[in-house]
């Protein structure tokens, strides 16, 4: 339901005139909290990339400003220390600038001339539309991305979300705010990473978020930002079992069946048939997982497979209704266990 017209115009609106036009392109910057890392004076990092055809960029800064004015040009608050405090956070900050779209033409019928912007109220739904879509394309990938990233780090690091801004550009450069555009406003241990390290992080986290599966990371990002333990652990495990099951599906069984078994030439065509025909029979998760991890994911170890065995134990009990809850370990656990799968070869 919108507002009625008696209260757009009792807010400061007033209607276009016939011969008022405003045509903008807009764009979305993300704001996080990197918690878990300590911030260094003068720290700034910035890249950018294209995710399936969408632009983006990235800043890490000591200075939530800093950041803002590297990918979008601008501030990002008028006030940081105020803002800071408003949110309760710290540095250093995570930026992400999604967009822009193209030039969209105004089509609502109120506006509001401010001293730094023109506000309009649901003026540009279909340029609404186009960043909420690109939004979908990017930013799933790129925070999951930098979650497991950061994640091969000693301490956990959590990128809290502190604020979404939507902003429009007109030609000239004039700021344009629609109102109606949708704004979405644990305890850790800071460790000392230097920028070269960072970088790193951040070209690695690039590079995994253009090869990241979109079912994948978009289940990533869903537990990244559940607060409930429950739908965090489940929200991590899809991902594993997504994961698990598209790799199975893409291995040349017949070839690395071949490199791991060696047959004796005396029963070289029982032998061979034999071994070719296991996998078919694997169709349980705790199977897969472990041919997965013997042939194509060289990066895991013994300890990474017990720790999905015991993630698949406290799934198991929670499917049968033996728990109602995960324990804090295991939700730790299974974020490991999710985070390392995404940085396989």
């Amino acid at each position: 339901m919108g507002l009625s017209h008696y209260a757009l115009e009792h807010m400061g609106f007033r209607r276009r005139r016939e011969d008022e036009h405003l045509s903008a392109s807009f764009f979305s910057v993300y704001a996080f909290e990197v918690q878990g890392i300590s911030s260094s004076p003068g720290l700034i990092l910035d890249a950018s990339g294209v995710i399936d055809g969408v632009t983006y960029k990235i800043a890490i800064s000591d200075s939530l400003n800093t950041a803002a004015r590297k990918v979008a040009l601008d501030d990002f608050a008028d006030d940081e220390q105020a803002w800071t405090e408003e949110h309760k956070c710290a540095p250093p900050y995570l930026l992400i600038y999604v967009g822009p779209t193209a030039m969209h033409s105004m089509s609502g019928e109120f506006v509001k001339e401010g001293a730094l912007a023109v506000e309009t109220y649901q003026a540009f739904i279909p340029a609404r539309r186009e960043l909420r879509d690109m939004e979908g394309k990017a930013i799933p990938p790129l925070v999951s991305a930098l979650s497991c990233t950061f994640g091969t780090l000693q301490h956990v690091v959590r990128l809290r979300e502190l604020e979404h801004d939507v902003i429009g550009r007109t030609p000239e450069g004039r700021m344009i705010c629609d109102f109606g555009v949708e704004f979405r406003a644990e305890g850790h241990v800071s460790q000392s990473v230097v920028p070269s390290d960072l970088q790193g992080l951040l070209d690695r986290a690039m590079s995994l978020a253009a090869r990241m599966s979109p079912k994948v990371s978009r289940f990533y990002s869903l537990a990244l930002n559940e607060t409930d333990p429950l739908k965090r652990f489940l929200y991590l495990f899809l991902t594993i079992e997504r994961q698990t099951h598209a790799t199975f599906k893409a291995i040349d069984h017949r070839l690395r069946m071949a490199e791991l078994a060696r047959v004796p030439e005396r029963v070289n065509a029982v032998g061979t048939s034999f071994f070719e025909a296991q996998p078919e029979k694997w169709k349980s998760l705790q199977e897969r997982f472990i041919w997965c991890a013997l042939t194509v994911w060289t990066h895991l170890t013994d300890s990474d497979v017990e720790s999905f065995t015991r993630v698949k134990k406290v799934r198991d009990q929670i499917a049968h209704g033996e728990i109602a809850a995960p324990p804090p370990e295991a939700v730790q656990l299974v974020e490991r266990v999710a985070g390392k799968l995404q940085l396989a070869p």
